[in-house]
């Protein structure tokens, strides 16, 4: 199939178009304020982070399941390093275990510092300064 110049041309800048118009929706890494249900998960740990049954650390981890879908760029490049995520994982402090432990199960906002997760976190992370829990509409 052949396309014209001029055709190509349109093609490409409705593409971009859609690309810039989808970044605009986007958060930045930083503060930020994310809705959804506080859980818990355990995953497998150390030695091999493979297999809790096959003896590796059980390891609990809070997280947001967040009411959509969100994308994240990183505010320096505009290049979105999130895609399509609908899980944030909480790092919280010891005291916040106890403080917010009455809100597992339940819908929440959390406020606090968005971040890029490496290391042992492998998905995105808040950092909560504070965690409501927000009443659900019917």
């Amino acid at each position: 199939m052949h396309v014209k110049p001029q055709m190509a041309l349109v093609i490409g800048l409705f593409t971009e178009c859609l690309s810039c118009c989808a970044l605009a929706d986007c958060l930045q890494y930083g503060a930020n304020s994310l809705s959804g249900t506080l859980v818990h998960e355990t995953h497998a740990g150390p030695p091999d982070y493979r297999s809790v049954p096959g003896g590796d650390k059980p390891v609990v981890v809070w997280v947001l399941l967040l009411d959509g879908w969100i994308c994240v760029v990183d505010p320096d490049s505009g290049i979105p390093h999130e895609y399509d995520e609908r899980e944030v994982q909480l790092v919280l402090e010891k005291f916040q275990h106890e403080r917010y432990r009455n809100l597992l199960g339940k819908r929440v906002t959390v406020t606090g510092d968005l971040r890029h997760g490496h290391g042992d976190y492998k998905r995105l992370l808040v950092v909560p300064r504070e965690i409501v829990q927000t009443r659900t509409t019917r």
